[in-house]
């Protein structure tokens, strides 16, 4: 020992003795901190948190728990609790904008310098499950957390614009049969309210018409058809979401829809004109007046001619609704199944033919239907729908929002 330490006199082993130990706290003290900061979802600007850049730590957003996995210093690696793919690594910075698997983007705020409390004995098997991938045994899950109270659920408001919207009937005109699925073309204009998972929305129908003419088999109509339509559509629904995987929901609800339309019914049928010849008295050859012949039976001719009156359609739909939809970030898609669980269509008019009052009745062609859809946000809070239907409705919808 004294030869390899020949060329470090006594004095100078001291100093280098006193140094290391003037360093140990610092290094010890720099080791024990690390970053904590919280989450700030991005359209509700509520806060999460806080969160611990230590392995095993968890915490909760919501009603969905996570815990922190290994990761390099400044950054953070991020998996839901109890199992779910990992999301990262993000770099732990004022601002970043994270996705962490939720219908909202979050970004990282508050960042603070913090020291590692000793990891729980418990948590152990958790992060052996996500780092070693050695599956053990999982600790028990966090406690439920309280329901989120109807005064905190996100508001959006907005208005759509339908282009088109267009439902096939099938039309009867006095008990005869018409044309089968004929299409009643009209454009809407609305607004919407979306609370929570619900939505009421209502719309104002405009430039209604049908796509051709309701000619039944057996009556003299040359042409009969719907124009000039307008009214209103008020509709409400609950779609709700079951977790299927990471931003992947299943979607069961319903909606019910009301709507009110007047049309002009134009019809060209055809049309009995009665002659009747003028009565002309006869004289005696005397040159008095004689008793008046009895006039000649009238003549009838037919011809085509066209009336318009008013007919009024009202409607009412009970549609179930399932599907799945994925939303990540800012954006998200759904594709649904819909089918008419009640369908009650009233048409209240009727048309003349020969002087007989003819009335209309009109029913959907069928009860299934589909529609996909998909949103973003352009802004914070700022959200852009575009959705198209298929089926016995078909129909393409786009809607501006603002949420709260």
């Amino acid at each position: 020992m004294k030869t390899r330490f020949r060329f470090f006199p006594r004095h100078a082993r001291i100093a280098l003795l006193r140094a290391a130990l003037l360093l140990l706290p610092a290094a010890t003290l720099a080791n024990l901190k690390t970053e904590r900061f919280w989450l700030e979802n991005m359209v509700t600007r509520e806060i999460g948190g806080p969160v611990l850049r230590q392995t095993g730590h968890r915490f909760q957003i919501g009603s969905q728990g996570y815990v922190v996995l290994d990761s390099e210093p400044g950054t953070v690696r991020l998996a839901k609790y109890p199992q779910g793919d990992p999301y990262g690594p993000y770099d732990i910075v004022e601002s970043r904008i994270i996705d962490i698997g939720l219908t909202a983007a979050y970004n990282i705020v508050n960042v603070q310098k913090a020291e590692v409390p000793e990891l729980p004995p418990d948590l152990s098997g958790l992060v052996g499950v996500y780092v070693k991938g050695e599956k053990k045994k999982a600790p028990p899950p966090p406690p439920t957390p309280a329901k989120i109270p109807m005064s905190e659920w996100p508001l959006r408001a907005g208005i759509l614009i339908e282009p088109f919207h267009t439902t096939d009937y099938n039309w009867k005109v006095g008990g005869y049969s018409g044309k089968k699925s004929l299409d009643l073309k009209s454009s809407r204009l609305g607004v919407r309210l979306d609370w929570g998972n619900g939505f009421v929305q209502l719309g104002h129908v405009i430039n209604g018409k049908q796509s051709g003419s309701i000619t039944p088999d057996r009556v003299s109509i040359e042409s009969l058809h719907l124009d000039s339509g307008s009214g209103f559509s008020v509709s409400g629904g609950y779609l709700h979401p079951f977790y299927l995987a990471d931003g992947w929901d299943a979607l069961v609800g319903g909606i019910a829809e009301l709507s009110s339309s007047s049309y002009d019914l134009v019809a060209r049928t055809l049309v009995r004109k009665e002659t009747t010849p003028a009565e002309t008295p006869s004289e005696s050859p005397d040159g008095e007046p004689a008793e008046t012949e009895t006039a000649a039976a009238p003549t009838y001719t037919y011809e085509y001619g066209t009336t318009t009156s008013s007919l009024d359609l009202r409607e009412l739909l009970l549609t179930a609704v399932t599907g799945v939809q994925f939303h990540e970030g800012f954006w998200g898609a759904y594709g649904v199944f819909c089918i008419d669980l009640v369908s009650n269509v009233k048409a209240d008019g009727s048309v003349t033919v020969n002087g007989n009052e003819l009335s209309l009745d009109a029913d959907r062609t069928h009860p299934i239907g589909v529609e996909a859809g998909a949103w973003c946000y352009l802004l914070d809070q700022l959200r852009v729908d575009a959705a198209a239907r298929l089926g016995a409705t078909q129909l393409l919808r786009l809607a501006v929002s603002w949420e709260w």
